[in-house]
């Protein structure tokens, strides 16, 4: 591909937001790690952030008209912040390859028959066998000794996050395809921060607006901003371009991402099978790219 159109085909938009959304997951683990950080000072922090570069860099397309686009950010907005605090919570009970791989296969699945089904998207025979070549390498990061490795509590937790992770991906689809996807940005980072205070009030009120200014829940939920940021931008850009079923699967590349980076930062256990199935996975998108 001539470098000139590196960045008018959909896999390039995907993979960057992949690399962005997987050192973004990884830094999701920090609190589970630090107890001075706070996950709601955190998560306000991010939302705060993020809303603040969407009006930075989109702010010639906001409009204020009810519609479509207010309405499905409204939906996207609530659903990730539900996703955010279900993730956050579920790792400090598990570690970030038990639950990624887990998650990401199921959500992934279900993402791909709605691709096909409704949305029809058009796969070549080698595009199909990456696909099942990266659900393969997601499911076998997930499965040891014959048995799964959560327990039930874990379990519900998990399947909830598979339904809000598949039925944001999809919503995120219909923004695309509606083609304002600036506006859209910045309606769904006001959404985001909104639904955002929920949690913070109820959960833990003057505690966390004590923590607030403490330097490592700020530092944290820039960090997490940026990078989620403009991975939730690349994605947007790409699911404009290509088919939802390639393009999820494609950006699903960030569990490869998120885990060895967090073995790297956290000390998490990063085995020769898990390598190998990172490389797997690369094998995997690189036929979806040739197909």
């Amino acid at each position: 591909m001539p470098f000139a159109d590196l960045f008018s085909h959909w896999f390039s938009y995907s993979i960057i937001g992949a690399l962005c959304f997987g050192v973004s997951m990884a830094l999701y683990k920090w609190p589970a790690h630090d107890k001075a950080i706070d996950t709601n000072a955190l998560n306000t922090w991010r939302n705060i952030v993020q809303l603040l570069l969407a009006c930075l860099f989109f702010y010639g397309s906001f409009t204020f008209v009810l519609g479509d686009t207010i309405l499905i950010a409204f939906l996207r907005g609530g659903l990730f912040t539900a996703l955010t605090l279900l993730q956050m919570y579920a790792l400090t009970k598990v570690e970030t390859n038990t639950l990624y791989p887990i998650t990401s296969t199921f959500s992934l699945l279900v993402v791909i028959v709605v691709g096909i089904s409704f949305f029809h998207d058009a796969i070549s025979m080698l595009q199909l066998l990456g696909m099942l070549l990266a659900v393969v390498a997601i499911y076998c990061f997930s499965y040891r000794s014959g048995k799964w490795k959560w327990g039930k509590k874990e379990s519900y937790i998990g399947i909830a996050i598979v339904v809000f992770s598949a039925i944001s991906n999809i919503v995120h689809k219909l923004a695309a395809d509606m083609g304002d996807i600036y506006n859209f940005q910045i309606w769904l980072y006001v959404f985001i921060f909104a639904t955002g205070l929920i949690p913070l009030f109820i959960q833990h009120k003057k505690e966390t607006f004590g923590k607030m200014w403490h330097r490592k829940s700020f530092l944290a939920g820039v960090a997490i901003a940026i990078f989620s940021f403009l991975g939730a931008y690349a994605l947007l850009v790409a699911l404009t371009k290509g088919p939802l079923s390639l393009v999820q699967t494609t950006n699903s590349a960030y569990l490869f991402v998120a885990v060895p980076f967090a073995a790297f930062l956290f000390k998490e256990s990063l085995t020769a099978k898990k390598v190998l199935l990172i490389l797997l996975a690369f094998v995997a998108i690189a036929i979806i790219r040739l197909g």
